[in-house]
This record gives C-alpha cells, structure tokens and sequence, in this order.
C-alpha cells in the first residue's frame, strides 16, 4: 500500500504541475517493458512494488479519463 499511496502521490504532483496525459500514458506503457523484461528477478518483494506501481498507474490513468470523459459531456 505505500508503494501505491507514494506513486499516487507523485502522480498527483505532475498532474498539478502541467504534465500531460499522454507523458503518464507512455510512462505506463514503459513500466509494462520493464515488468516484462525480468530476466534477473527482482524477487517477491520487487514484484509486490512493481505491481503496486502499475495499479496506481492504471488506476490514476483511468480516473483522469473518467474526468476527462464527464467534463466533455
């Protein structure tokens, strides 16, 4: 939960300061590489935080789109 809590957090922050979605989008898209592409294993601990900071990612991600979606209707 603190690794979440701490990536949401962080989101927030950039979204305050002007960062696009699209920035966070491709940020996401590179944690999906990342998460794929270990070869030398980051243990149980490291797959418990990556996976944290993927379901903040896409939980951040899917709330803004959601907001975006009701401010256009």
């Amino acid at each position: 939960m603190e690794t979440f809590d701490h990536e949401i957090r962080g989101l927030n922050r950039r979204r305050e300061l002007g960062c696009p979605v699209q920035e966070i989008e491709q940020v996401l898209h590179d944690l999906y590489i990342l998460d794929g592409s270990d070869w030398l294993g980051r243990g149980a601990v490291g797959d418990l935080q990556m996976a944290a900071t993927l379901a903040a990612y896409e939980s951040f991600l899917a709330a803004w789109h959601s907001e975006k979606s009701t401010t256009r209707s």
